[in-house]
């Protein structure tokens, strides 16, 4: 049998947690939460956001997986953090190495990345107003 379901106190207990929980949800829309290098600018920036910046989040998991690093990765955070919020002069793709992959070269250097794959890491690390999803 299922658990009875807990008791609560009064109507104006509740409304007053209700509204508690109301601020408290705006509140996480504006704090800054998660490793540096997945951020989107705008959680930085803090000046308020919403869904989209997972997508951004997942733009640079996409990136890393692709490049081998995170896109705007620095042995300092505060310097991430930077990169990412000036991301239009920090974002950018290696550029295929000679030999990658093949038998003579092995696999140093970067991988090739194709026009579609970076199209769509770029539809998710820009503006949020400008993301897939939106």
């Amino acid at each position: 049998s299922l658990p009875a379901p807990p008791t609560h106190g009064s109507r104006r207990e509740s409304r007053g947690r209700s509204r508690e929980s109301r601020a408290a949800a705006r509140q996480l829309a504006f704090s800054t939460v998660g490793t540096p290098d997945y951020i989107a600018p705008e959680v930085l920036r803090k000046t308020g956001y919403d869904e989209k910046c997972d997508w951004w989040s997942l733009g640079a998991i996409a990136f890393e997986m692709l490049c081998g690093y995170p896109p705007f990765y620095s042995d300092d955070p505060s310097v991430t953090c930077r990169k990412i919020v000036r991301w239009r002069e920090h974002l950018s793709f290696p550029q295929p190495s000679r030999g990658y992959g093949d038998a003579a070269g092995g696999a140093a250097g970067a991988p090739e990345i194709t026009p579609r794959s970076k199209s769509f890491v770029q539809g998710m690390l820009c503006e949020a107003s400008d993301r897939l999803g939106s």
